[in-house]
């Protein structure tokens, strides 16, 4: 694979477009997909449960051709935050859709100097 440069002329979108269109050709699915599937669900699993943040029994995980999808119902908006950036990261997700939903949602609590919103 060769290794390609852009410049910047100003039109960065066009940049960001076109080196996503090169990763789309390089990128492959594994002929064992399914299999692949079935593992970063059986990991991500693991995952959550180990995690104290989350709780695992509350979030619902599905894997279809590497896109991994959260869903359920937490407390708190870190919990939803932390589900997603624990997965992220694992051998063969290409992404994430987060469709946890928060069931304390409105009030945020910011740091000092600043006030409840």
């Amino acid at each position: 694979m060769k290794a390609r440069v852009y410049r910047d002329d100003g039109n960065s979108d066009a940049i960001v477009q076109t080196v996503l269109r090169n990763l789309s050709r390089t990128v492959r699915a594994s002929p064992l997909q399914s299999q692949n599937d079935l593992y970063i669900e059986l990991r991500a699993r693991k995952i959550l449960h180990w995690l104290t943040v989350s709780p695992a029994d509350t979030v619902g995980i599905t894997v279809h051709k590497g896109w991994v999808t959260l869903s359920g119902e937490v407390e708190f908006a870190h919990q939803q935050v932390a589900a997603a950036l624990v997965l992220r990261n694992l051998t063969g997700v290409v992404g994430i859709f987060n469709h946890i939903r928060i069931k304390r949602a409105g009030t945020i609590y910011l740091p000092k100097k600043m006030k409840w919103v």
